[in-house]
Parts: C-alpha cells; sequence; structure tokens
C-alpha cells in the first residue's frame, strides 16, 4: 500500500509554492494524508490568497501544502510527487493538505455552513488521494502513526509522535468522525464512477 496504483486526482487549479522538494526520478510513496488548518480566516477566497502566500515566501520560512481548501475552491501548490514542507516528520511519505479556518475553533465553528462546504471539498479531495495512493479511509491514532501505520492524520499527531514542531492544528475540536464518513462517501462515489466498485 502507499504506492500509487489508482487514478489520479482531479486536475486543479495551480500555483506553484516556491518551498518544495522535487522528485522526479521515480514515483513517491505515499503513507498518509495530513490535515491541517491554514490558520486564516473563512472567505470565499483564502485557498487562492493562502497559495499566493506559499508563493511568495522568502528563505527563512520555506512552507507549503500540495492543496489549499476553502469552502468553493481547491488550489494545487506543490504536484503529487513533490514533497511539501508543511509537517516535519510527515512530510516526505504525507500529502498535506491546508483547510480554511483555524486550530482554535469550537465544534460550532467546524459545523457552519462555511466549514460544512469546506469539509465536503476536503473529504473530496482526500477520499481521491486514499484511492490514488490504496490507503486506509481511517483517522490514524498517534500509536498507529508511531507504529508506521497509513491512513489520514492530522498536523497535532506529527507533532506529538515526531517532536520536530509546535503545531496544534487541525485543532482539538476538529470533527474527525463526520469527516472520515465523508471521505468514505466520495471514495465510494469515485469507485462507483470509474468503474472499479
Amino acid at each position: 500500500m502507499g504506492n500509487f496504483t489508482g487514478p489520479d486526482t482531479d486536475h486543479w487549479p495551480v500555483v506553484e509554492a516556491r518551498w518544495y522538494k522535487k522528485i522526479t526520478n521515480k514515483s513517491r510513496v505515499v503513507h498518509r494524508v495530513v490535515i491541517h488548518t491554514m490558520e486564516a480566516p473563512e472567505t470565499a477566497n483564502t485557498a487562492e490568497n493562502v497559495a499566493k502566500y506559499f508563493q511568495g515566501l522568502p528563505k527563512n520560512r520555506q512552507a507549503s501544502a500540495h492543496l489549499c481548501i476553502d469552502n468553493n475552491s481547491i488550489v494545487q501548490c506543490v504536484l503529487d510527487n513533490h514533497v511539501a514542507y508543511a509537517a516535519p516528520g510527515a512530510n516526505s511519505d504525507g500529502i498535506q493538505l491546508e483547510l480554511a479556518g483555524y486550530a482554535a475553533q469550537g465544534a460550532a465553528d467546524w459545523s457552519d455552513n462555511y466549514s460544512t462546504a469546506l469539509l465536503e471539498n476536503a473529504a473530496n479531495a482526500a477520499a481521491q488521494y486514499c484511492l490514488k495512493y490504496d490507503l486506509p479511509r481511517k483517522h490514524l491514532t498517534n500509536t498507529e502513526l508511531e507504529k508506521g501505520h497509513e491512513g489520514i492524520i492530522g498536523h497535532d499527531q506529527a507533532t506529538a509522535v515526531f517532536k520536530l514542531g509546535s503545531h496544534t492544528d487541525p485543532g482539538k475540536h476538529f470533527p474527525w468522525d463526520h469527516f472520515i464518513k465523508r471521505v468514505e462517501f466520495y471514495y465510494a462515489e469515485r469507485k462507483k464512477q470509474l468503474g472499479l466498485s
């Protein structure tokens, strides 16, 4: 598992990040999808704004993600086979998804109209990566991550397990159960559309 085995993802608009590691001589093995919050406001153009931010970062602020996602759009900043600089310890084998909003959001904030639409976009994208890389649609525990299991994690878990940063996103109120159910839904829908189920 974790190797490229399935169909490619949708072709999203690209705003190339300035900093990432190019992998050109082989197919990258992916073991996890990593969920982040952008620590940016919930607006209709947050994905585009943060993508432009990644594009213009100076050398002393090397950061990036594969996708920036808001309530109405997805922007690709790093192509799938390249390594984004987003979650130390989970970069080389991770797909990094940045979601509009803040780690400090409460449960009510994650269930408002904006976040509901955002989570649908993010779940759809995560499902596509699970299909592409044959990953379980499962939110890993820290113990499972430590043991090298494949699945979906938060940046906070990479921080806790690999101890290479201080990030706590997507936050303690991120609706993991709901999110994983929506990933499962889009995964099944995509398989059906492709005649794989």
